[in-house]
């Protein structure tokens, strides 16, 4: 196959959810270019190895300008190269920007990128048993949820806030962002879900 009707160039976060998009239509012929690897190391789908895949053959090893405001340090800044790009190498957090972020796109002229506008498409990419409907997907390909297993030290620390005063928040992607809360995770049977496994494995499973 040489003719194609869209390309999409880069496989990462981003790239995995617009090829799975356009290739929901069976008469569209899409190719997807991704630099890395479709495949990374063993260690990129344990959750709690993620700091090991820094600096790793996945990562494009960038690192960013001296930061004035740290002394001049120059700090690694990881992004993925592998097929589902920074989401199959980050700490799995999935985590929105607060409403007014979104509001302020809006504000500075990007039409229909506030928050209301794009909480349908928030919805239909996530699936988020048990949280409220009006703000979460029950059934899209993002499996999302709180961590199992939480450290004591964890449980104290949110104790602790509340006792100073904090605002608690049920659900931080929810109706109330401004808070302390449970941060959720992609993490599905113990394993990292990447972009790539949400997005367009299934697909090349069903292909076959």
């Amino acid at each position: 196959m040489s003719r194609f009707d869209y390309v999409v160039v880069g496989g990462g976060s981003a790239g995995c959810v617009i090829a799975s998009r356009l290739s929901a239509d069976p008469t569209a012929r899409v190719l997807l270019l991704e630099a890395g690897a479709v495949t990374g190391p063993a260690i990129m789908a344990v959750p709690s190895a993620w700091p090991d895949l820094i600096g790793s053959e996945v990562d494009w090893g960038y690192r960013t300008v001296a930061q004035t405001g740290m002394g001049g340090a120059i700090l690694p800044y990881p992004r993925g190269k592998v097929l589902g790009g920074s989401s199959s190498i980050n700490a799995m957090s999935h985590l929105r920007a607060h409403r007014s972020s979104y509001d302020e796109w809006a504000a500075a002229g990007a039409t229909g990128w506030g928050y209301d506008a794009l909480l349908p498409f928030f919805r239909r990419s996530e699936s988020a048993s048990g949280r409220d409907k009006q703000y979460r997907g029950a059934t899209g390909p993002m499996k999302v949820s709180s961590a199992p297993d939480v450290h004591p030290i964890t449980h104290a620390a949110l104790e602790a806030a509340t006792e100073l005063g904090y605002s608690i928040s049920t659900d931080l992607n929810g109706a109330e962002q401004e808070g302390i809360g449970w941060q959720e995770i992609n993490v599905v049977d113990g394993a990292r879900q990447s972009a790539a496994d949400a997005y367009l494995r299934p697909c090349s499973t069903a292909a076959t």
